[in-house]
């Protein structure tokens, strides 16, 4: 019984603490957004200083190639495409034996979706 009536003793106190010192809900979540977006900048600080150097640094051109030849096949019918046919000057590469595929299935839903706006705009037009 001694202890029930410390526990709502101390939880008053907590919360007479907390609404003196309470911010609105749009403030906490506004610095909460600020912080995420401070920590992105903070470590990217490099590429966003230096740019993409797709010949050097990163294996980008690699990657970009890949969504390329999977997109590709994956229009073809090919739901799983772990052989990539148009690699290597037509000889193919087993990329996707070695690799987990959902990032280039995602690149592959981005690149559908940016001719699919394309395709929209020329109707437009």
């Amino acid at each position: 019984m001694k202890q029930e009536t410390s526990l709502k003793r101390f939880l008053s106190r907590q919360s007479k603490f907390i609404s003196k010192f309470s911010l609105p809900p749009y403030l906490i979540e506004g610095g909460i957004v600020c912080l995420i977006f401070l920590a992105t900048v903070i470590i990217n600080w490099r590429m966003i200083r230096d740019g993409l150097n797709i010949n050097h640094e990163v294996d980008l051109k690699w990657h970009l190639t890949w969504i390329q030849h999977f997109s590709k096949q994956l229009s073809e019918g090919i739901l799983y495409p772990r052989w990539l046919a148009g690699t290597n000057y037509g000889y193919g590469n087993p990329t996707f034996v070695f690799y987990p595929p959902l990032v280039y299935y995602l690149g592959s839903f981005l690149q559908l979706i940016r001719h699919l706006f394309f395709a929209v705009i020329d109707l437009i037009i």
